[in-house]
């Protein structure tokens, strides 16, 4: 029994790290994004960053999941130390949960700091006066395009007639 609860210990720090790796990408890359900004569309920017917020949730979501076994295995695990030496596993394991619970949060941390500078450069982009607005690309929008345009152009007629 314990062997299976050491193994399932196991698996579960290693998805938290994964999952910590993931993050630490998500925070390279929004960070990357963000030192680039200039050079890029801020449409582009602004569906990167929110497709990266998408992916943090996504694995906070599975860390949540990971993290929720981690009590009832702590208590499956044996306390008493191997007759061979070395740490008790429930005292092992435990110790790698709440480190890879607290590096996560870092990671996470750090991701949401990145994250929020590439949201703040995309929108700076896209509220800037010189940005050249992104074309239409189906019907629908063209039509609210013209729409908006003739309610412009009618109610400087109605300004003008006044």
């Amino acid at each position: 029994m314990s062997s299976f609860s050491e193994f399932q210990a196991m698996q579960i720090v290693q998805r938290m790290q994964a999952l910590r790796g993931q993050v630490d990408r998500f925070a390279t890359h929004a960070t990357m994004l963000a030192n680039a900004s200039s050079s890029l569309d801020a449409l582009a920017l602004l569906e990167e960053a929110n497709n990266l917020a998408k992916n943090l949730i996504a694995s906070r979501k599975d860390f949540e999941t990971a993290e929720a076994y981690t009590g009832t295995l702590s208590r499956a695990l044996p306390s008493r130390p191997p007759a061979s030496g070395g740490m008790a596993p429930a005292a092992k394991w435990g110790n790698e949960f709440r480190a890879g619970s607290k590096q996560f949060a870092v990671a996470v941390q750090n991701a949401e700091k990145a994250m929020q500078k590439l949201f703040d450069a995309a929108d700076l982009k896209i509220n800037s006066p010189s940005r050249t607005a992104t074309p239409a690309d189906n019907g629908f929008e063209m039509a609210l395009g013209f729409a908006d345009l003739l309610m412009k152009w009618v109610e400087a007629r109605k300004r003008k007639a006044s």
